[in-house]
């Protein structure tokens, strides 16, 4: 995948397409080290222009003003919160690995760019995160949390990463986390001398932090989306063909045979079933008395491929885009089924 960030021109040299010749080139590149598809956040419908859709969740989650987000102090509390140090990226990696698999789409890093997150980036920079190792009492690390550096400007302290290891209990850690996070706050907003409002957590609309914090952070803040352009659909699928084959293997269509074919209007997909396998996936072309099995104008077969939820367009136009005319078996729903995603992009 690919990124391109940030774009821009002089303002003296604007509205001469300028932008498109950069994308051209920025496109070109990523072809030739074999991106199959290309990412970039930014302002509603401009990079549709340019071959993107809003397609895959960016951001939203829960927040809390500081005094319903906190509950009362322990005796002695259970896990503390170190920061994070290079012996720790090991830990961490497995961590991210096993959060991942949650997740239908996920942003992995390797240890350089674990090391560059923690370690390598300067005071200076915006996008730096304070990390925090999550450990017991006896210093046995369960996890790890990023927080900001200060407050933002509405007094709010931000959290875009919260992950515990396999066996860790969210239900035991989560009120030394939110009491940890409120003295953070009080800290910054003393450092910067104003005031400290609020817990914002940035962790997508399905974290599992979300079930055992109850009532501390009741606001819900929707994502947004990153917009996603996938040149050529067919070997995309044919990439994720183990994939798609194992959500098929775990439903209810298991086995299936059949074909799907999918119209672009323009263009479109067929994709052949046999005995629960992707045996094709190719380019086909819809037609009149051949229209297809479900029809998707524009781009908005990529918010059925990311499952998009809430940004956009609302999931219930993408569920109407869906009632075209189908044929038994419908792999289909098997093979594109809900999952919720959290990409925190390398910046």
């Amino acid at each position: 995948m690919g990124r391109p960030e940030s774009v821009g021109t002089l303002p003296e040299y604007r509205s001469r397409g300028l932008i498109r010749a950069q994308f051209d080139v920025l496109h070109q590149w990523s072809a030739e080290r074999g991106h199959l598809v290309q990412g970039i956040t930014g302002i509603p419908y401009y990079y549709r222009q340019f071959g993107y859709e809003m397609a895959l969740d960016l951001g939203g989650g829960r927040s809390a003003l500081r005094r319903t987000s906190c509950p009362q102090a322990e005796r002695s509390e259970a896990y503390r919160f170190r920061p994070a140090t290079e012996a720790d990226l090991p830990f961490v990696l497995q961590v991210d690995a096993y959060s991942s698999q949650r997740l239908l789409v996920a942003c992995i890093r390797d240890t350089a760019l674990w090391r560059y997150e923690i370690l390598g980036k300067s005071e200076k920079n915006l996008t730096r995160v304070e990390w925090r190792i999550v450990e017991t009492s006896e210093g046995e690390p369960v996890g790890y949390v990023g927080h900001s550096f200060k407050l933002d400007g509405d007094g709010a302290l931000q959290m875009p990463v919260f992950e515990l290891k396999a066996g860790a209990s969210w239900l035991s850690v989560t009120p030394s986390l939110l009491r940890y996070l409120k003295a953070t706050g009080e800290t910054y907003g003393a450092q910067q001398g104003k005031a400290f409002a609020a817990i914002y957590a940035q962790l997508g609309p399905n974290h599992p932090l979300w079930a055992p914090c109850g009532n501390r952070l009741p606001t819900v803040a929707r994502p947004y989306a990153w917009y996603l352009r996938v040149p050529d659909l067919a070997p995309f699928l044919r990439h994720i063909t183990p994939v798609l084959e194992g959500r098929l293997a775990r439903s209810i269509a298991c086995g299936a045979t059949g074909e799907l074919k999918l119209s672009l209007y323009r263009q479109g997909l067929r994709l052949v079933f046999a005995a629960g396998r992707l045996a094709t996936v190719e380019a086909w072309r819809p037609r009149h008395e051949d229209p297809g099995s479900a029809a998707f104008p524009g781009l908005t077969f990529l918010q059925l491929l990311f499952r998009l939820s809430h940004s956009g367009r609302a999931p219930g136009r993408v569920r109407r885009l869906l009632g075209g005319r189908r044929r038994r078996p419908r792999p289909d729903r098997s093979t594109f089924p809900k999952q919720p995603s959290a990409v925190w992009g390398v910046t």
